[in-house]
């Protein structure tokens, strides 16, 4: 993770590594130490707009603030998101994502910019590890829309031109931000899709289940179970069959809660059991 944070910081080095001792360290190539010492040439306010990266472009200036913008290179429904920094005359710096303001300590950059060309490098610099939300995206099924509330809402992502679109679920409250090292590019808000979109799944394949739970061949209601019943023994009362056909179809439940009497029978259960044992009786 440190490696790649390295890379997005500095774009120019490369990943390298050697082995030493049959233990691989990895290392990074194109990157020296300051030697300034710290002392940088001194930049007024009123020129800090003209130190920003070529991404980056004005967006407000006046004598106490300077708002300066870039678009993110992900599209969501055809539209970046846009990322606005705001630093104020007095060195406050702040930042947003699509209108949501964004805690720059999260992400270990500095709120208090010295105006210095070494301090505003080093914080475009370190905006570059700030990724936007790509909100959460379902691999294994195509529409997990339908699982969800209207806590969430359906969006179209491409992450880079000429990438392929991907259908992703983001939260009506996204952070807007990634975690910082982040994999999946998914807001702790959004990621919350995962666990929502297994939990539906489940239902979803329980319900399905207990409708293709077959008590008999060919049965596939309680009246037919009756009906069959029936058939192989006239004699027996209603209460009986009730019965024998709530067994039959608790049988067939692997779930042992499932396996209970239904209300009509248990009343008339001891008075069934009671007859049988009276009739085996006789035979003896």
């Amino acid at each position: 993770m440190l490696t790649n944070i390295i890379i997005k910081i500095f774009p120019n080095v490369k990943k390298s590594g050697v082995i030493v001792n049959s233990i691989k360290i990895r290392s990074i190539l194109g990157i020296t130490l300051d030697s300034s010492n710290g002392k940088s040439q001194h930049i007024p306010f009123k020129a800090v707009h003209t130190m920003k990266p070529p991404e980056w472009f004005l967006l407000d200036k006046s004598e106490s603030v300077c708002k300066l913008g870039c678009m993110s290179k992900e599209t969501f429904n055809g539209n970046p998101m846009m990322i606005e920094i705001s630093i104020s005359n007095d060195g406050i710096v702040q930042l947003s994502v699509a209108g949501k303001m964004i805690y720059l300590s999260q992400f270990y950059i500095s709120s208090k910019l010295v105006f210095s060309v070494n301090s505003i490098n080093a914080l475009f610099r370190c905006l570059r590890i700030i990724s936007v939300c790509h909100g959460y995206h379902d691999k294994k099924k195509e529409q997990p829309f339908t699982f969800f509330n209207d806590k969430y809402m359906k969006e179209v992502c491409i992450v880079q031109k000429d990438a392929e679109p991907k259908v992703v679920i983001r939260h009506i409250n996204c952070y807007k931000v990634a975690p910082i090292g982040s994999v999946s590019h998914t807001c702790k808000r959004c990621i919350v899709c995962k666990s929502t979109s297994n939990q539906r799944m489940k239902q979803k394949q329980l319900g399905k289940k207990k409708e293709n739970e077959n008590p008999l061949p060919g049965c596939n209601q309680f009246e037919d179970i009756i009906s069959v019943l029936r058939n192989i023994a006239p004699n027996l009362t209603e209460n009986q069959l009730t019965l024998l056909c709530s067994q039959i179809m608790a049988s067939n439940l692997q779930n042992s809660k499932g396996m209970r009497w239904p209300r009509e029978s248990n009343q008339y259960g001891n008075n069934f059991v009671e007859q049988k044992s009276l009739s085996l009786q006789r035979c003896d």
